[in-house]
């Protein structure tokens, strides 16, 4: 990548999807030229404006240029393409909590993780309320699990800030 070029889709390669939502996909991507993987989630701007959701857009870029915690997700670059806007994020290896409880034989989380899992989630929605962050879509499919093991919430685009 030149010095000074503006980030876009050419300086990403696709690596394989990681999940569809109501107005676009996420797609796990590395940055050419090394071995650093990112979430890229991908809004295409048709079903947006169709659906009156570019405001969700716009307030879930907002809310994700002001993260600055370990539970919650950074944003690194964001940009348009003809079709799509593009939110470039970390990439959580570990998947879902969902999968993780999926995986049990009882489909229920041990007490030690539950209570680990929880306040983990309950740290990053403090975090988020002294920002004046409302997130409205807590769910385990939008709990990410990091490499070790901590959370992390994402999908941010039902999410609306108080001030």
């Amino acid at each position: 990548m030149e010095s000074g070029e503006p980030i876009g889709l050419k300086h990403f390669k696709p690596i394989e999807p990681l999940g569809s939502g109501d107005t676009g996909s996420v797609h796990l991507v590395e940055l050419c030229g090394t071995d650093q993987h990112f979430a890229m989630k991908a809004m295409d701007k048709s079903i947006m404006l169709n659906r009156n959701k570019v405001h969700r857009a716009c307030a879930e870029r907002e809310i994700l240029e002001m993260l600055d915690h370990p539970f919650l997700p950074a944003l690194y670059a964001s940009f348009q393409t003809k079709t799509h806007i593009c939110l470039i994020t970390d990439y959580y290896p570990g998947g879902e909590l969902f999968m993780l409880l999926d995986r049990q034989q009882t489909k229920v989380l041990k007490e030690d993780a539950a209570r680990f899992y929880a306040a983990e989630v309950v740290v990053a929605l403090e975090y988020l309320h002294c920002q004046g962050i409302i997130y409205r879509d807590l769910k385990p499919e939008n709990v990410l699990l990091q490499r070790g093991g901590h959370v992390s919430l994402t999908d941010f685009d039902l999410s609306c800030l108080t001030s």
